[in-house]
């Protein structure tokens, strides 16, 4: 906690681990500290019971996945995925460096400098995307997922190779509806594959599609297995250099999408009317395999772009990657506005970021 000079504003810096927490895990760290915070400076507060930040773990959550039997087919299952990768040859985003993306192995040290590129969307842009989603009949998340894959199209020239993004899929509520206010959270990652050359609609469809698919409980299952076996072969050292290339052979291209279920977190929600939040900075992690993961939080009711890069593969990440994936966006809500009625009355705002 940083307070100012004469204690009228405060700054609060938290750092949690993506691979124990996600959004809604920092909303309720955020929440508790602002509750104690508010206690400790004399102003009254709601007489709840203190909100506690319990730890299970996944096999006290879901016993049943955990049975010989059940573990034994995961990992079938994983293994039989896992192959099927390693027959595929899909594309991710072409970037300047074609080495080594773990720092303890590249050529080049500064792989592992990351760099964090914030952006608002403009208002009248959020609004559209609000319509151009309802049109489509898909979640905001999918028209902005689209827009990557269009990205990520544009960038891999006339290769008709299918593109292949990796979400981080949390298991907070698929897991156990009571568990959606714990701290804890579990995240798998979850490739998604695209078919080269998909019109719009049939984009929008088959990312919705391939979402939903991605939080079943087999895809779960087969992508927890998956990460058991690497996690596996990484822990025998004669085997580590081999689950290394496994992880970047398998794990997904070098593109990764943070959100690709319903936008809910607002971290707008802190504080009580005598210490308001003002401002919210989020800063995202980025791990091998990735080059870069893209982020699309609420933050004091405005929607952000926001991305975690590699600064060698991304030597100018505006140019290369966010003017890119704006005029994608653009194209994307034209057409689906196309043919609505408010798309007469609407103005088409040039789509600039306004970056922080």
């Amino acid at each position: 906690l940083v307070t100012g000079l004469h204690g009228d504003t405060s700054c609060i810096y938290v750092n949690s681990h993506h691979g124990v927490a996600d959004a809604r895990s920092d909303c309720l760290l955020l929440q508790f500290i602002m509750r104690q915070y508010a206690q400790e400076t004399g102003h009254s507060v709601d007489h709840e019971t203190p909100v506690e930040l319990p730890f299970h773990s996944l096999q006290q959550i879901r016993p049943d996945w955990y049975t010989p039997l059940a573990k034994a087919q995961r990992w079938l299952s994983a293994a039989a995925s896992v192959a099927l990768d390693l027959l595929r040859f899909d594309r991710g985003m072409k970037v300047p460096y074609q080495h080594s993306r773990w720092e303890c192995n590249a050529s080049n040290p500064a792989i592992g400098r990351l760099d964090f590129f914030q952006s608002t969307v403009p208002e009248a842009v959020e609004k559209r995307l609000r319509q151009a989603a309802l049109a489509g009949g898909v979640t905001i998340n999918t028209v902005l997922f689209s827009a990557l894959v269009r990205t990520l199209e544009k960038n891999s020239g006339a290769s008709r190779a299918a593109i292949r993004v990796t979400c981080a899929v949390s298991l907070r509520r698929l897991i156990d509806p009571s568990y959606d206010g714990t701290f804890r959270n579990y995240l798998v990652a979850s490739n998604i594959r695209v078919g080269a050359g998909l019109a719009t609609g049939k984009l929008l469809a088959h990312l919705q599609r391939s979402v939903q698919h991605a939080r079943s409980e087999r895809r779960i299952l087969t992508e927890l297995g998956r990460l058991e076996l690497l996690v596996l072969l990484l822990r025998m050292r004669p085997l580590a250099r081999f689950a290394l290339s496994l992880i970047n052979r398998t794990q997904g291209t070098n593109a990764c999408y943070s959100n690709p279920g319903v936008i809910e977190e607002n971290f707008s929600c802190f504080g009580i009317p005598e210490h308001k939040t003002i401002q919210y900075t989020g800063f995202g992690c980025l791990i091998p395999p990735y080059d870069f993961i893209l982020y699309t939080p609420t933050v004091n009711g405005s929607m952000q772009l926001d991305v975690t890069y590699r600064r060698a593969c991304f030597p100018d990440i505006k140019a290369s990657f966010i003017d890119v994936f704006n005029g994608a966006l653009t194209n994307i809500l034209d057409e689906l506005l196309a043919n609505e009625s408010q798309a007469q009355t609407l103005p088409t705002p040039a789509f600039q970021m306004d970056p922080s």
